[in-house]
């Protein structure tokens, strides 16, 4: 399953997938992290065992010029997913 808020982005990673591993069984979802009934309704219905949540804005000038959106983004999604849901969370070797 993927989940992602750009049209493009989400269009652009399921086709290399696809071409990469064509017997992979995937489901593209457009959705936005930050908005917590989308998530917890993708949650309920496909019951992942793991989620990494990648969806962290990452070019710092664009953040600053933003900051409300790096706060929703980087920390209020963050913060949802998954442990909130009731997901293991992957952690580093840091």
């Amino acid at each position: 399953m993927l989940l992602d808020n750009g049209e493009l982005a989400l269009y652009t990673i399921d086709a290399e997938l696809r071409e990469r591993f064509p017997g992979l069984v995937q489901l593209p979802l457009l959705r936005d992290v930050r908005e917590c009934r989308q998530v917890d309704e993708v949650v309920a219905t496909e019951r992942p065992e793991i989620v990494f949540h990648a969806a962290a804005l990452k070019h710092l000038p664009m953040v600053e010029a933003n900051p409300l959106e790096g706060v929703l983004t980087n920390i209020v999604a963050a913060a949802m997913s998954p442990k909130r849901r009731g997901l293991p969370v992957p952690h580093s070797s840091s």
